[in-house]
């Protein structure tokens, strides 16, 4: 489900990168500072979903009509 235009990015990392920042930070001296893990590369929602949509072999959702209700 999609709220909004589909336009609001986000940084998607893999598991696997998660755990290698998660175990650097913790064979690092100072491990007790913030560490952010990202990748640097924004995605917009509507990427990801096309994204989604052409692996799983489906047609992505139809853009949100003027009239339809988004909150239930």
């Amino acid at each position: 489900m999609k709220f909004g235009d589909g336009g609001q990015t986000w940084d998607f990392v893999h598991v696997s990168d998660v755990f290698d920042a998660i175990i650097t930070s913790l064979r690092n001296e100072r491990a007790r500072c913030v560490f952010n893990i990202g990748s640097v590369e924004a995605t917009t929602i509507n990427e990801a979903a096309n994204l989604i949509a052409r692996l799983a072999g489906r047609e992505y959702l139809k853009p949100t009509r003027a009239d339809e209700i988004l909150l239930y």
